[in-house]
């Protein structure tokens, strides 16, 4: 074995031994995330994830290889806060560890960095915020989707996007999180008038324009897609994740529920810590 005699060959050596620990993709449990990129706003849902699950827990820096994931039909990743887009080799593996029989959480308030992996599982993103009427600050939204729940949640987000499906889509999608319901007024001699609280902001003037200038709604904030034998849950918003918002409402309530609909207790979680810059701790915290 050789000897490394100068500090600047040790140095060396100990930087290609962190480069390849790191771009292998899996930090043990229990390593303390707060300290990577100079994230911190979902240290509460980290936490949780870790401690509070029965499932065995591991921070991944590196999804390019997650289609290769051992027993992946037990296992769960969580992709959210993405400040920038996963690179070409990250979505196709993504996709496929999904279709292997995966479940990917994806939560993004950023289409830039979302957009191109949602579509890939046939949603849309729009580069424009949710509003509702009958919610104060745009934050708190009821689930009008109950098929995978056996209750209805109260859910708080974040100024959220408003997500749809692609007109291409082929794929099983199901609307898991939606704004106020739409209803239809017919006046005598008129034709029918359709109204919604809930409208994406188009023209991003804060309120509700006729439709060709605001999308009405009702608008979804969270899909569920299954392709292959995997599952991919897709929100447009990091809202209901942060440490601000995630123990309000029915939050972590919900988390819950995707976890044990779609793991055993001897899956594992997976927790994506790539695509986080530090600038970010502070654009996202929740205006309390």
């Amino acid at each position: 074995m050789p000897s490394f005699r100068t500090p600047l060959e040790i140095v060396m050596l100990l930087i290609i031994i962190f480069s390849m620990v790191f771009t292998m993709g899996c930090t043990e449990k229990g390593k303390n995330p707060d300290t990577i990129n100079g994230w911190k706003d979902l240290s509460k849902c980290q936490k949780f994830l870790d401690e509070d699950t029965p499932q065995d827990f591991k921070y991944l820096s590196n999804t390019s290889h997650s289609s290769s994931l051992p027993d992946i039909g037990n296992t769960m990743i969580f992709k959210i806060g993405l400040d920038t887009a996963p690179t070409v080799n990250e979505r196709l593996a993504l996709v496929e560890y999904v279709e292997k029989g995966g479940t990917l959480v994806l939560a993004s308030d950023n289409a830039a960095s979302a957009g191109e992996l949602a579509s890939r599982f046939g949603i849309f993103y729009y580069d424009h915020m949710v509003q509702d009427s009958e919610y104060d600050f745009n934050t708190s939204f009821i689930i009008s989707t109950t098929n995978y729940f056996t209750e209805e949640m109260n859910i708080m987000f974040n100024q959220p996007l408003a997500l749809n499906m692609t007109e291409d889509s082929q794929l099983e999608t199901h609307r898991i999180l939606a704004t106020s319901p739409i209803w239809v007024v017919r006046p005598p001699g008129d034709r029918p008038y359709i109204a919604s609280k809930s409208f994406v902001d188009l023209n991003d003037n804060g309120v509700m324009d006729g439709i060709g200038k605001d999308l009405h709604g009702p608008v979804a904030l969270a899909y569920k897609v299954k392709k292959g034998d995997g599952t991919a849950y897709i929100f447009g918003n990091t809202g209901p994740f942060l440490d601000s918002i995630f123990t309000r409402r029915d939050n972590r309530e919900l988390v819950t529920a995707l976890i044990e609909e779609s793991l055993g207790e001897d899956g594992k979680i997976y927790f994506d810590i790539n695509h986080l810059t530090s600038s970010r701790s502070n654009h996202i915290v929740y205006p309390a």
